[in-house]
Parts: structure tokens; sequence; C-alpha cells
């Protein structure tokens, strides 16, 4: 469980240190929408695995190794940019994450 909890931080830590270059505000919403689609999925996996079902392992490590390449890819996009790009991207971001159901 400390591993899932880890994963989870690292991810939301990688997220928050993006800054956006030259995207139009729909894209960078899009990119904010599927890293927190992924990040919802993980930590639902996460709080059954915390409860003792282990039924999902498999899909856990598959959403582990996409969470990561996905964090990477946007990591490399979004590495230079102005704070206003920035702060769209965290705003929608952070939105998609609490709409998470």
């Amino acid at each position: 469980m400390k591993k899932v909890t880890s994963f989870i931080a690292l991810v939301l830590i990688a997220s928050f240190a993006f800054t956006a270059c030259g995207n139009s505000s729909s894209s960078i919403q899009s990119d904010a929408k599927k890293l927190a689609d992924i990040t919802c999925r993980y930590q639902k996996l996460a709080t059954k695995a915390g409860q003792g079902d282990m039924s999902d392992v498999s899909e856990y490590t598959k959403l582990a190794s996409e969470s990561a390449a996905l964090s990477s890819e946007m990591q490399k996009k979004y590495s230079k940019g102005d704070a206003k790009e920035y702060s769209i991207f965290l705003e929608a971001y952070n939105k998609a994450v609490a709409d998470c159901k």
C-alpha cells in the first residue's frame, strides 16, 4: 500500500510541476483531463487494494505503466511555458480530479 500511495503522490507532484508551451487552451485542458482520468482510475484501484481487494492487480499494473508514460510525455510537453498556460493546465487537472467518480 505504501508503494501505491507513493506512486500516486509522485504522479500528482509531477503533474503540478508541468508548464505549458504554445498550446491552445483546449489542447491543454484535453491533456489535463487525460492525466486526471488515469489518476482517478488509479486511485480507485489503490483504494480497493488498500481494502484488501487484489482482484485488479493486472489493471493496476497497466495503469501504473500508462500513468508513468503519460506523465513523462506531458513533462516534456509542458516543461517550458508561460504561467497562464500552466495555470490553465492546473485548473483543468484539479477540476477533473475533483470530479472523480
